[in-house]
């Protein structure tokens, strides 16, 4: 099953604003803000 990156953009701006927590990549650690401000967010 694929999912279209915006709507794990979508996902993760939701969870973020209802935890009130950061999303991050596991991979790596980096924030969803950091890698939205490179332009390759989810």
């Amino acid at each position: 099953m694929e999912i279209d990156p915006k709507f794990v953009q979508v996902i993760l701006e939701s969870w973020q604003e209802y935890s009130g927590q950061a999303a991050t990549r596991e991979s790596d650690g980096r924030t969803l803000e950091e890698l939205k401000a490179e332009g390759g967010a989810a």
